[in-house]
């Protein structure tokens, strides 16, 4: 043992580096720690954000297609009454329903999510939004006037606002697809990155 002792004592500059050595290996420790915590929690934002993004798919899809179902009815009311085909005016909701476009409101309440998926379906689907409040504008600044609506007129802007809801539906039919097929391929609980990765 006391060989040891002097062996020790003779090599004093050795526990300066045993000390050294020590601390940069603590030093990297904890930044490796921090490394790795960091890497999980990216992991586990872009899992979040790939739910986020199929939770709107699966929401926004049904809504577009209602939206454009309901844009489909309306000109049908409006080519009707452009021909003379619709019965004569009267003033009253069954006569301004039959050419307002009902928004469905999810819509607007994942609007801000929508960029998740793709910056320009998120256009398109923010023109249809306003495509559609403003010819439900010119519908109820006519009903509060109590005057018939401009059927030719209404029917042409409703038919070029039409075409965002069809942009809309064909930009995010692929995105569902993935998402119906990894649901029936048994990976229901698993989310599809709207980028197209796995």
């Amino acid at each position: 043992m006391s060989d040891l002792w002097l062996w020790v004592e003779r090599h004093q500059w050795l526990a300066a580096w045993v000390q050294g050595i020590g601390s940069l290996l603590a030093v990297a420790g904890a930044a490796m720690i921090a490394l790795l915590e960091h890497f999980a929690h990216l992991r586990q934002l872009r899992r979040e954000r790939a739910l986020r993004a199929t939770v709107l798919v699966i929401t926004f899809w049904p809504a577009l297609a209602e939206v454009e179902a309901a844009m489909r009815a309306c000109l049908g009311n409006l080519e009707a009454a452009a021909t003379g085909r619709a019965p004569p005016f009267q003033a009253g909701p069954d006569y301004y329903g039959r050419y307002r476009v009902a928004l469905p409101p999810i819509l607007r309440e994942f609007m801000r999510d929508v960029y998740l998926l793709d910056e320009r379906l998120a256009a398109n689907i923010l023109e249809l939004i306003a495509l559609v409040e403003r010819h439900n504008r010119i519908v109820d600044t006519r009903e509060a006037a109590e005057v018939p609506i401009n059927a030719v007129l209404a029917r042409d802007f409703l038919a070029g606002a039409l075409a965002p809801a069809q942009r809309s539906i064909a930009m995010m039919k692929p995105i569902f697809d993935r998402v119906v097929d990894r649901g029936a391929g048994g990976g229901a609980n698993r989310a599809v990155d709207p980028a197209g990765a796995a």
